[in-house]
């Protein structure tokens, strides 16, 4: 009897050591609005992969792409009420009340996304006010991400200011206050109606668009003109946070592996940018009609005077209902992407795509 006996309580141990796993197992729910095809998606999912796999399964993650758990105006709302654990989104675009100081990316600062992400780390962690805004909303930061630059698509020519009065633009953020300053009437709809509205006129241009998602979408198709905007550059970091008391709740480790992935994610997200751009400009080049909206340096050099203060007024006053120094913000920001940009150097979509024609 006594083998049988033995053989039980080995069996019971072992119950009770995998029920002791299984509850020691924290699953992540995370959330995105774009879909799971889109580079910088594609790299974050890696990223979760690789902690579930340092983690030996301890943390394990329940993706939900495509805002098939909620949609982009909702994931950081459901974020501080608990509905998802971990998310990427915009909140400085979609909870611009909650978020103001996010919104710090503005039109003209740059035109690199790798300077801009690496600045906007820094920035974060510098301005405390900035991890405060997350705070009270019940998150913790985690990365921003910057997309890449913005372009605007056509069908007429745009080759100055006057060119945009009276045009209906598909266009959000920053980008969006910049081009109704110079004239243009700025359309919110969302970006998958616009395109079927742009190729039936029912608006004239789509922008807030980064360069390789215009090409991936076919807006090359419905378009006969891509331009820089006037060197508008990036204006958008993507911002993954994870739910503040989750995050408190992890030990030092768990935290260091988040935070070493996290870096190594970031450094394949450049790459992987840098390849999804030359293979969107080998895709447009495929394209006989569409032809590169040519504005000047000096056209540029104006749209920028003409915006900056506006710009920049919005966000201040953004800020000031937080009791923040956004001009402050501002000059911080500019000068850190001023540093990282010698170290990073980047040519956009529309210059290779250029140099190919």
């Amino acid at each position: 009897m006594k083998k049988p006996l033995q053989s039980l309580v080995m069996v019971g141990a072992a119950l009770l050591l995998g029920m002791g796993l299984a509850q020691a197992q924290t699953k992540i729910k995370y959330g995105a609005y774009h879909t799971a095809n889109e580079t910088f998606i594609k790299e974050i999912t890696q990223m979760m992969d690789n902690i579930t796999a340092r983690t030996d399964g301890e943390i394990v993650f329940e993706p939900y792409y495509a805002g098939s758990l909620l949609k982009a105006q909702d994931l950081y709302p459901g974020l501080a009420r608990g509905a998802v654990d971990m998310v990427t989104s915009a909140p400085q675009a979609f909870n611009t009340r909650d978020y103001p100081l996010t919104g710090v990316v503005l039109p003209f600062m740059s035109d690199n996304p790798l300077a801009t992400t690496r600045a906007f780390k820094d920035w974060a962690e510098a301005n405390p006010e900035v991890g405060e805004e997350f705070a009270r909303n019940g998150a913790h930061l985690l990365f921003g991400w910057s997309l890449g630059e913005n372009v605007l698509w056509t069908k007429k020519h745009v080759q100055e200011a006057a060119d945009l009065e009276g045009m209906r633009i598909r266009t959000l953020l920053g980008p969006g206050e910049a081009l109704s300053i110079l004239g243009a009437t700025a359309v919110a709809t969302p970006y998958t109606e616009a395109i079927d509205l742009l190729q039936r006129g029912g608006v004239d241009g789509i922008s807030t668009t980064f360069f390789d998602q215009g090409v991936r979408d076919g807006l090359g198709d419905v378009s006969n003109y891509v331009s820089s905007a006037g060197d508008m550059g990036v204006f958008a970091v993507m911002l993954t946070s994870i739910r503040a008391p989750l995050w408190e709740g992890f030990d030092e480790q768990t935290q260091a592996i988040f935070n070493e992935e996290i870096e190594l994610a970031t450094e394949r997200y450049f790459a992987a940018l840098d390849q999804a751009i030359d293979g969107a400009v080998d895709k447009l080049s495929e394209n006989d009609n569409i032809q590169v909206g040519e504005i000047s340096a000096e056209e540029a050099q104006r749209w920028r005077e003409l915006t900056q203060d506006r710009l920049h007024e919005n966000y201040i006053e953004r800020a000031q209902a937080v009791n923040a120094d956004g001009a402050a913000l501002i000059a911080d920001f500019v000068e850190r992407i001023e540093q990282y940009e010698p170290d990073y150097p980047y040519q956009t979509g529309i210059e290779r795509f250029a140099k190919g024609r």
